[in-house]
């Protein structure tokens, strides 16, 4: 399946949608996108910053996270790719 650049995720409490958006969200960055450029929403406060905390310590544990695999599915290019531009 292709990559699409604008995509909306609905799900129900404790679906995984913070996983999924914090793998979208670094699947974009990874891809080339300005990350001024992306919009994420959440409908709390408490939601916006849990979201941006998970993708910080992605970042930073990229490795040893289950989203590394993730992000590799969504955009097609390899696991090593993702740990040397994460730094």
């Amino acid at each position: 399946m292709p990559f699409k650049n604008n995509l909306a995720y609905e799900a129900s409490a404790g679906s995984g949608k913070t996983f999924m958006l914090v793998v979208r969200y670094l699947s974009l960055l990874f891809r080339g996108s300005d990350p001024t450029k992306i919009l994420a929403l959440t409908f709390t406060n408490k939601a916006a910053h849990e979201m941006s905390e998970r993708v910080v310590e992605t970042l930073e544990e990229l490795q040893d996270r289950d989203e590394l695999f993730e992000i590799a599915k969504v955009t097609e290019l390899s696991p090593a790719v993702f740990t040397s531009r994460a730094r």
